[in-house]
């Protein structure tokens, strides 16, 4: 599958979304008010017309003590299994294709002259800068772990120059990119004022509690707020406590589809903010692929 491919196909669908019916449910298990696992499920159906419509289903179950969510796709038609997948290699693909779809729908097309800076460097940071490299002619990359190694994420990735990067050189960035599974945010609430003029901020994680970045990144006084879909606010803890805390409204948030049909950003603002934890419409983009 062509990176190439994903972003397309992901683009076409976010703004073809309403041809299709879109279910996001997460169970969680808690008892005596201790979290024990979720269950994620995302559905996506597909009319067809006059032939019978077609069902992607996506699952993932977790629990804290295997600390385990491996991904699962099966795909229904006409009564039968016409796809039935392993999908983890697949979820980290469609969320890091994410940052190539935004970028481009923001008007970036190449980052070859941008400062980029990324925390993380496991499986879906490392797909990230591919893409990135692929579809935006990234070249050079700073990246932030918990223990400054850099070997596996320069192993995996050739032709972009990687290095340590910084958070006392926040100010430098153009693009701020999070692929953590961090206990508490990246970035501290100080360092929001030193972020420079016009950045982008890109978070990712799934989280009962925290997000990668402070709750006050959100403020709209601030920020131009991106996001996939109006779900995303109940399943971003952090963007929920935003809105409910009226630091942002929901009146603010800017949608991938608006965006991708030309909607545009207040450039008045300090930065823009993405915050996605995934929703059933990338999924089926990626399926759609798959099944042809």
């Amino acid at each position: 599958m062509k990176y190439s491919e994903i972003v397309s196909s992901l683009t076409k669908t976010f703004l073809n979304q309403s041809d299709y019916f879109f279910d996001k449910h997460v169970p969680e298990f808690i008892k005596d008010d201790v979290f024990l696992g979720d269950y994620f499920n995302q559905l996506a159906v597909e009319p067809r017309g006059d032939m019978p419509p077609r069902f992607y289903h996506t699952f993932s179950p977790f629990d804290v003590i295997s600390n385990k969510a491996p991904h699962h796709a099966v795909v229904f038609e006409n009564g039968k299994i016409v796809l039935n997948i392993d999908f983890d290699i697949y979820v980290a693909l469609r969320t890091a294709a994410m940052s190539a779809v935004l970028l481009k729908a923001m008007g970036y097309y190449s980052l070859k002259k941008k400062n980029v800076l990324l925390f993380g460097s496991g499986r879906i940071a490392q797909q990230s800068v591919k893409i990135l490299a692929s579809e935006l002619d990234m070249k050079s990359v700073d990246v932030i772990t918990r223990s400054n190694d850099l070997s596996g994420i320069k192993a995996a990735v050739d032709n972009v120059s990687i290095e340590n990067g910084s958070i006392d050189e926040i100010a430098k960035y153009d693009i701020i990119i999070c692929h953590t599974q961090t206990t508490s945010p990246v970035i501290e609430k100080k360092q929001l004022e030193k972020i420079k003029k016009g950045a982008v901020l890109l978070s990712f994680i799934s989280s009962t509690d925290h997000g990668e970045l402070p709750d006050e990144v959100y403020d709209r006084s601030k920020a131009n707020v991106i996001t996939d879909w109006q779900q995303t606010i109940s399943g971003a803890k952090d963007l929920k406590r935003a809105v409910e805390s009226n630091l942002l409204s929901e009146e603010n948030l800017i949608y991938i589809k608006d965006l991708l049909s030309g909607s545009k950003i207040n450039q008045e603002k300090q930065y823009t903010v993405y915050r996605s934890t995934g929703t059933p419409i990338q999924n089926l983009a990626v399926l759609k692929l798959l099944v042809g």
